[in-house]
This record gives structure tokens, C-alpha cells and sequence, in this order.
């Protein structure tokens, strides 16, 4: 769910319009259809992967071929005062020969903004997810046989008001984390993961300024500001071998963030912020968690075919049975670029470090890809990629390296 992280301000401009693929042409985005008054967008992606390694394991390297199909769609409606968006999508994974990994997720989203009059709003989200976590997580036991089911729930509302430039936001959230349990890839022991089952309950007060409109009275320099306090409140103390016996780990958090964001003539967009973060545990026994908070995200046209990206967040999460959770940093670079009429080249290179304090780990994963899509048409679009994920940890027998190839067949009405 977003924290601290950088994309919020222009994920909250987007929620209600259209969907639309960055960097492309806007005859090429897809018009959806409109009936009964609801305006629908559906989606259908088809996807052919091939892996080198399936387990994300440096001890147990297997290769296979993955097919996925990703059908989406999203909805709008706007009555008066109320607008509404929602938005349903299911991934279903089939290995050809590693069948214990076949998964079926789903994902809902639903979002309603109510107009008052002109000055108050009240906002409201809704997401509610069924997913598999991915092989390659870092995780505090042993590999199981099948990927580990998780179900998020969250939900927040709140209200705003409009002082001509200034917006001020009072907001409060609810976020569910429920796990499955699993048993060893290694030796059919019990895998309990119960013990990470968890209810977030957070306050945010928000301010957001906006110095200059541009086309259409939009705002093109925004300043803003978050406080936020949340507390985490786990069901079970955790497991240990002898029952839910182990360290409570309740905690209650702190992140303040500022920053700004600013667009020009198309050319430029940047979402830059710093601020805090600090995780403060009721077990004595538990070391605190504090640190800085960054994030940025810049896009730039060096050209009207050229463009390059930067993506730089950092978070603290706590799902993923290691008693102090993760601090997270993250950067991605990247480019693109229209070598023909309705082809596109890309490129990426990502970092990620996760920092485990109290027990002394650290980790980093290298990610290296290139890719081309082309535009058959408005409706339909063909992607490859090819990656290589070097990922490097202090504990042994975490490594890995992975390579991939993705075939990818996109259609949209």
C-alpha cells in the first residue's frame, strides 16, 4: 500500500481517468466502450516466460517455461458529485513441468471521490488481494513446496478541503495481511508462517500547495507534505517450535515526508521528497528501527523520442517472518526510445538492498533488462524482454541468479 513512497500525488490525479501507457503516442491508447452510462476499459495480456531458475535457489537450479494470462478490466462513472472507479484483474501461471507452481491470483480495486460542494471532498479506497509471493522473497525459513498464499485487505477514507491553492487532508486506513502455512521444499517439516498475520490501523494529515496551473487550470508545481503514525498489531506472538510462544512484535510508527512535484511542457516530471522514518517496538528485546526517507521519480524527453526515467524509494516493511522486518532501498533507471514508427526500445537497470539490522544481514539484487514493443495496432501491441537478476545475500544458500525471456501479447478495446 503506499507509505511514504513517491507516485502518490499523480496516482491520485489518475485514479479516475482512463488508463493510458506512458510514453506512447495517445492514438494508440486504447478508447474503451461505454455502456449504460459505466465506461469500460478491458485488457488482456498473454504472456510466454522462460526461466533459468524457477526456486530463485542457487542450491536447486531448474529451469522452465511459464504461461500467463492476465485478463483486466477497469470501470469509471461520474454521477454529479460522486465519481467512481474500480478495476478487477486475475493472473493465472502455468509451468510446464514444475506444476506444484501454477498460482491464481486476483486483484480488486475500487475508488470514490464524493464532492460536498467546492471546497470539501471525501475520498475513498478500497483493494483487496488473493496472491501467491514470489520465489526469491526473503524469507526467515525454509523454501516450501508450493508458493505461500497471501491475502491483503485494505481500506482508507477521509476528507479534504480546498483554500484556493491549498489543500488540506485528514485520512485513515485499514490494512490486513492473513498467511498460509507451507511445509520444506527440503524436508516436508511444517512451515508456519501464521505468526506474520497482522492489522495495520494509520492516521495521515496531508497538505498539498499548488503554485502554478497550467493548460486546463491543471496544476503543474505542487509542494507536499505527509505525517503519519501507524500501528501494527500482530495476532500471534512468534512461532518458535514450541507454539506462538516467541517476541511480540506490535510496533508503532512514525514517517514525516516532504517534497515536491513539478511538470514542464510535457518534457519533465519529477516527485522528489525526504523525510523520516522511525519503527519503535514494544519489545525491549527487539531493536528500533530509524532512518531516513527518500524518494524520487523523474521522467525526461531528451527528445520526442527519447526518454529517460529515475525511480529512487526507501521503506521499512515487516512481512516476512524476520522479527525486525527490512529496511528497503530501491533505484531504477531507465529509457526508452521510438527507433521506428511504432517500435520501441527500452532499457533498465535496477538496485535493491534490504538491510536487516538486529541480525546483522544485508542483501542487494542487480536487475539488467532490455526490451522492444511494438504497436501492431490500437488495440494490440507485442513486447519481448530479456533480464538477468544477480541477487547477493550474507546467508548462505540465498543467492541466486536468474535469467529470463518474456514474450508478451497485449490486446485492449
Amino acid at each position: 500500500m503506499p507509505a511514504n513512497a513517491q507516485q502518490v500525488l499523480r496516482a491520485e490525479e489518475r485514479v479516475f481517468l482512463p488508463p493510458q501507457s506512458e510514453g506512447i503516442p495517445k492514438v494508440f491508447n486504447a478508447k474503451g466502450f461505454v455502456y449504460k452510462g459505466f465506461s469500460y476499459y478491458p485488457r488482456l495480456r498473454l504472456d510466454v516466460l522462460s526461466t533459468s531458475n524457477v526456486y530463485a535457489r542457487e542450491d536447486d537450479v531448474q529451469s522452465d517455461f511459464v504461461y500467463t494470462a492476465n485478463p483486466e478490466i477497469n470501470v469509471i462513472k461520474e454521477y454529479k458529485k460522486l465519481i467512481l472507479s474500480a478495476t478487477f484483474s486475475s493472473m493465472s501461471k502455468r509451468y510446464h513441468d514444475n506444476e506444484g507452481e501454477n498460482r491464481d491470483d486476483i486483484y480488486f480495486k475500487f475508488a470514490a471521490n464524493y464532492a460536498l460542494n467546492s471546497k470539501w471532498s471525501i475520498p475513498l479506497r478500497y483493494e483487496h488481494s488473493l496472491y501467491s509471493r514470489a520465489r526469491g522473497d526473503v524469507l526467515n525459513q525454509s523454501a516450501t513446496r508450493e508458493p505461500l498464499r497471501i491475502r491483503n485487505q485494505y481500506i482508507q477514507t477521509g476528507i479534504s478541503k480546498r483554500f484556493n491553492r491549498l489543500i488540506l487532508s485528514l485520512k485513515g486506513e485499514h490494512n490486513t495481511l492473513r498467511f498460509n502455512d507451507g511445509r520444506s521444499r527440503r524436508d516436508g517439516r511444517p512451515v508456519i508462517y501464521r505468526d506474520n498475520d497482522q492489522d495495520t490501523y494509520a492516521g495521515q494529515i496531508g497538505a498539498k500547495y499548488e503554485f502554478l496551473r497550467g493548460r486546463k487550470g491543471r496544476a503543474e508545481h505542487i509542494a507536499f507534505a505527509r505525517l503519519k503514525y501507524s500501528a501494527h498489531k500482530f495476532l500471534r506472538r512468534d512461532y518458535t517450535g514450541a507454539g506462538f510462544s516467541g517476541l511480540s512484535r506490535d510496533s508503532t510508527n512514525i514517517g514525516a515526508f516532504f517534497g515536491v512535484e513539478t511538470k514542464y511542457k510535457g518534457l519533465l516530471f519529477a516527485n522528489i521528497g525526504l523525510g523520516y522514518l522511525m519503527q519503535d517496538y514494544d519489545e525491549t528485546r527487539i531493536e528500533n528501527v530509524d532512518a531516513l526517507d527518500f524518494g524520487a521519480e523523474i521522467e525526461y524527453s531528451l527528445s520526442p523520442r527519447w526518454m529517460v526515467g529515475l525511480q529512487l524509494d526507501r521503506d521499512i516493511t515487516q512481512d516476512n517472518d524476520i522479527i525486525e522486518g527490512q529496511l528497503t532501498t530501491s533505484l531504477r533507471l531507465s529509457t526508452e526510445y521510438e527507433i521506428y514508427h511504432r517500435l520501441y526500445v527500452d532499457g533498465e537497470y535496477g538496485y535493491t538492498q534490504r538491510d536487516f539490522e538486529q541480525i546483522g544481514r544485508k542483501d542487494a539484487a542487480n536487475r539488467y533488462s532490455l526490451g522492444a514493443l511494438y504497436l501492431l495496432n490500437q488495440n494490440l501491441r507485442a513486447r519481448i524482454n530479456v533480464s538477468h537478476i544477480d541477487y547477493q545475500s550474507d546467508v548462505a544458500g540465498s543467492s541466486y541468479k536468474t535469467n529470463n525471456i518474456l514474450f508478451s501479447l497485449i490486446g485492449k478495446l
